[in-house]
């Protein structure tokens, strides 16, 4: 199975709303797979890291499809703490506490969702939900393990 990569390249960094192309990394070379406001990037993430997952033929192990699965919810929260740059420094605050929650258990994978549209003022993204229940407990443990790092984020507590 060939690695794929989403990213997100922004056109004008000082506006709020600015377009952002979402590339994706496929079959060796960078495509634009969308260009969007940032209202719409949550939707438009996971729909491109889909995108190019399903275009892949060759079938992978279990532990492959869970790293496959971590690395993508850990570059998702990753683009929510930059985009959550963009605007008022309490918005960035909250973002970066609301997933410290999630991390830590302390808040449910919907309430997350309702919350961080709230702040980030964006639309309802009902597969976002199923994405974080299926991908976080492995994130939590690979952050656990010291297999992962999300900077500015610490490992789940044991409490």
């Amino acid at each position: 199975m060939e690695a794929c990569k989403v990213t997100l390249v922004s056109l004008n960094s000082n506006c709020y709303l600015s377009p952002i192309n979402i590339l994706v990394y496929h079959h060796r070379r960078w495509q634009i797979y969308r260009t969007v406001t940032s209202r719409s990037l949550i939707s438009s993430t996971m729909q491109a890291t889909s995108a190019a997952t399903a275009d892949s033929s060759a079938p992978s192990s279990q532990q492959g499809e869970n790293a496959e699965m971590i690395e993508k919810c850990r570059e998702f929260l990753l683009h929510l703490l930059e985009l959550s740059k963009q605007d008022p420094d309490v918005v960035e605050s909250d973002v970066r506490v609301l997933i410290q929650k999630l991390i830590d258990t302390k808040v449910e994978s919907e309430e997350f969702c309702d919350k961080l549209e709230s702040l980030l003022n964006a639309t309802a993204q009902p597969c976002l939900t199923n994405f974080l229940q299926k991908s976080l407990p492995l994130l939590r443990q690979s952050l656990i393990s010291k297999e992962s790092v999300i900077d500015g984020i610490n490992p789940p507590s044991d409490e």
